[in-house]
């Protein structure tokens, strides 16, 4: 098996497998505690943005699961898309350990409204989130400036901003005092960490990734070159605007830039891109890809509604679609790519020519992929209804999915990383 970009890859300068393992099999444990979240609070959980039910279920979506996929990912990636290890790369596991107990804490200070909770949890995240960052942007400065390491870079900055902003409004959670008018905070939290941490992450790492996985053309450098000024100048603006003390058009029309490449630009030009890919079977994992981007594509309508609408819904709608349709769905997908490929270059890639190794797509076979593409697309349409029509049940039947997503994706994993390599007879 050869993939373009891992050719000159060798396993001394790939990460241990534990590392990437242990934050990719933490992930469905945040999804399955969402979904029984959803479940003992259905009559609260999805009723106003406002709710400590609500902000304790963003948070395990994009801390829990979003952000510690990325960070295993990233881990593993950085020598394969940069061309640099990561230095230090053990204290990964430190950094994997503070940032599941700093999420337990801070989801528990958010329900509780327990200051405590809310600080200790606060700390942990700061810590873990700090440790990851320096190694990380050590890694970065040593390669070369592609688009793609650009847009890293300006990831792990939003990152950074994510992480003061987070800071700053845990307290006001937990009771203490807010720093501010909480819409604007709020909109600049979202902005910041979806766009400019998530978005920025997801967009330059795909331009590497897609080709790479699907046989896909990679984007011209100076197409993705501008897309990584405008989403830095997206990240920028609202950061200022809140600043600045201007209002919530402001920063929402300043986060308008990197909404436009995230939610528009990239989906449409990633998904012809696969559409005109040259290799024409399509796996599981490019499903998971299409529907992600399917969903990016109704993220922008669904922001700039709840922008301009006073609605209770719409903001809560736009959440939903973009956490877990368009994010949630990529990274899913990411998984049952990424896992697997970790799985043959570790343990079978060295056996080649000696033994029969299997192919990549027999370690997570496409069947068990596509049923977690239906689950989790069943999910995102039921929470969708629960939102839509506010009815407990459907919260309910929204949180008995989102078990069983975690549940499948978990399975698969273990699954997936319990794959050895076969034995080699003497001589």
């Amino acid at each position: 098996m050869s993939l373009r970009g891992t050719a000159d890859l060798s396993l001394d300068q790939a990460p241990p497998l534990s590392i990437p393992a242990s934050f990719f099999l933490t992930a469905p444990v945040a999804v399955a505690a969402a979904g029984l979240l959803l479940i003992a609070l259905s009559d609260v959980a999805l009723a106003s943005s406002w709710q400590p039910a609500t902000v304790a279920l963003t948070h395990l979506g994009t801390l829990g699961f979003l952000t510690t996929v990325m960070l295993g990912a990233l881990y593993q990636m950085l020598p394969v898309v940069a061309g640099v290890p990561v230095p230090a790369a053990r204290l990964a596991h430190g950094v994997h350990a503070a940032l599941g107990l700093g999420v337990s804490l801070s989801v528990y200070g958010a329900l509780t409204q327990s200051r405590w909770a809310a600080a200790v949890g606060g700390l942990l995240l700061g810590g873990a989130l700090l440790v990851f960052i320096v190694p990380v942007l050590t890694a970065l400065a040593r390669a070369s400036g592609d688009a793609t390491v650009w847009g890293m870079r300006l990831a792990l900055g939003g990152l950074l901003a994510l992480l003061a902003l987070g800071l700053m409004m845990g307290l006001g959670y937990a009771g203490g005092a807010f720093p501010g008018d909480r819409r604007l905070w709020i909109l600049t939290h979202l902005s910041v960490g979806l766009l400019g941490w998530v978005g920025a992450l997801l967009v330059s790492v795909s331009w590497k990734v897609v080709p790479m996985f699907y046989m896909t053309a990679e984007p011209s450098q100076p197409r993705a070159r501008a897309s990584v000024a405008l989403i830095g100048l997206g990240l920028a603006g609202p950061l200022a605007a809140l600043a600045l003390g201007l209002g919530f058009q402001a920063i929402a029309a300043a986060a308008a830039p990197a909404a436009i490449v995230v939610w528009f630009a990239h989906p449409l030009a990633t998904l012809r891109a696969i559409a005109q890919r040259r290799r024409p079977r399509a796996d599981g994992s490019l499903r998971f890809w299409q529907a992600g981007l399917g969903c990016a594509l109704l993220c922008g309508p669904l922001a700039a509604g709840a922008v301009l609408v006073p609605s209770p819904v719409l903001p809560l709608l736009f959440g939903w679609v973009a956490i877990w349709g368009w994010a949630g769905m990529v990274m899913h997908g990411m998984l049952c790519r990424i896992a697997p490929f970790l799985v043959w270059f570790h343990r079978l890639s060295p056996l080649i020519g000696v033994v029969p190794v299997p192919p990549m797509r027999r370690i997570l076979p496409d069947p068990l992929i596509n049923r977690g593409l239906g689950l989790h697309l069943s999910s995102v349409l039921l929470g969708a209804v629960a939102i839509a029509t506010g009815a407990p049940i459907a919260v309910t039947l929204t949180g008995v999915s989102l078990v069983l997503v975690g549940a499948h994706l978990g399975y698969a994993l273990i699954k997936t990383f319990s794959v050895r390599a076969p034995e080699v007879s003497p001589g």
